[in-house]
């Protein structure tokens, strides 16, 4: 009678050890890319595969970017066998050294009223880990917000929860083609497969640094909102991947059209021009160099070879 007390005494014991204790802001999770729910249903395909192009070149690169995202720096020790699938091949130095673990370089979360884990920044950088190493890899995130409280677990929460994120600004609820999404809409997993492509995002983002900068303080979906005006002008209407050339000359026109913006120009979500980081500045050089550094490709050209198209760089 007494062993049979003792053994449960030891089971009920474990048992309260291995309850986990409550997700609050704050924490730092690791989790795999599988158990993140993306916010944003579109992204841009030509910066993800830019970042894909120079993984497959620079497996130093991607260790670096891995690191710090897990809020360790980029400082890494690795071999040619190292694999972010396998922890113990390589080393963030900033852990092994002890320091302490940056957050405000972690992409971030939000627990929601269903206990799933949304992933509310880094959308770009995790698609791109998915892709790369794959839907199994651990990474580290900061809950910034914790929604599954009983006050939040009314009938209809889903939508209200979702309401709540485009409210705040957590979450960017249009399509690739600048529609509204209802929350039935949104997608389930990351990675291109399942995050639609926004080239004028991709537009964005590669004229970005020159004729615009991001603003500061930092303003989430700032490359939306100028895709969201990129997207309204007949002048500017994409036309296609057909040719590396014919995108770049694209690319070309919008960077004409922002420069006879001006500072006061309404852009989108009643901001303006300025208030989006606009400078008015021409930069033909960062133009240049998109397509083909040299005798290498830029960035753009690494982007488009990972479409297969062709490109003549030296």
């Amino acid at each position: 009678m007494l062993r049979h007390c003792v053994k449960f005494m030891l089971v009920l014991c474990c048992a309260f050890q291995l309850k986990a204790a409550p997700i609050q802001a704050g924490d730092v999770l690791e989790v795999s890319l599988a158990d993140l729910r993306p916010t944003q249903a579109v992204i841009s395909h030509d910066q993800v595969n830019y970042k894909l192009a120079s993984y497959r070149t620079n497996s130093k690169k991607l260790l670096e970017d891995f690191c710090e995202m897990s809020g360790w720096g980029k400082k890494v020790e690795f071999s040619t066998e190292s694999s972010l699938l396998r922890p113990d091949s390589y080393q963030c130095l900033g852990k092994e050294k002890g320091k302490k673990q940056k957050k405000s370089e972690m992409n971030t979360v939000v627990l929601g009223p269903d206990n799933q884990l949304y992933l509310t920044d880094g959308h770009h950088g995790f698609s791109a880990l998915y892709d790369y190493v794959g839907k199994e890899l651990k990474v580290s995130v900061l809950v910034t917000e914790v929604f599954n409280q009983p006050q939040h677990q009314t009938s209809g929460n889903r939508h209200d929860f979702f309401a709540v994120l485009v409210a705040q600004g957590l979450s960017w609820p249009k399509d690739a083609n600048g529609e509204a999404l209802s929350a039935e809409q949104w997608p389930q997993q990351l990675g291109r497969a399942a995050l639609h492509n926004d080239p004028y995002r991709g537009a964005a983002y590669f004229l970005q640094g020159g004729v615009w900068k991001k603003p500061k303080p930092a303003l989430p979906f700032v490359e939306f909102y100028w895709a969201d005006y990129l997207r309204q002008q007949p002048e500017l209407a994409f036309t296609g991947y057909k040719s590396a050339a014919a995108l770049l000359q694209w690319l070309e026109r919008i960077h004409a059209h922002l420069l006879s913006l001006k500072a006061t120009t309404s852009i989108s979500h009643g901001f303006t021009a300025a208030e989006l980081g606009w400078t008015g500045k021409a930069d033909y050089q960062r133009l240049d160099q998109l397509l083909c550094a040299a005798d290498k490709p830029g960035r753009l050209g690494l982007s488009l070879q990972m479409r297969g198209m062709a490109l003549s760089c030296g």
